[in-house]
């Protein structure tokens, strides 16, 4: 399946979540922690975990057999997403040679 602008899987998850976050609204952006996926996350997250921890967290769960799915870019869109629209939720700490990113 080709991907709808050519940037693969990760550019247009990226793309529509930004437009859904524009359409929906800040006010209705809680509801998206509903989603397995991000809800998944978001407990991993109750203690602060390194980019690889949770790049490899999601390269093991259903998601990561969709063809072209990147674990790296899809957790670097998430991680962006997270702390954009919900800064009072999460904090990211820059370590020597990783980012941790926890729940505040």
């Amino acid at each position: 399946m080709a991907s709808a602008t050519g940037q693969g899987l990760a550019g247009d998850f990226a793309i529509a979540m930004t437009a859904w976050a524009i359409r929906t609204g800040l006010q209705r952006l809680d509801q998206r922690q509903q989603q397995p996926l991000v809800r998944h996350i978001d407990q991993l997250l109750t203690r602060p975990q390194r980019f690889g921890a949770v790049r490899d967290e999601l390269a093991r769960l259903p998601c990561a057999a969709v063809t072209g799915f990147a674990p790296t870019q899809a957790w670097q869109t998430l991680m962006r997403w997270l702390l954009h629209f919900l800064p009072g939720r999460y904090k990211r700490l820059a370590a020597r040679h990783s980012e941790v990113l926890g729940r505040a």
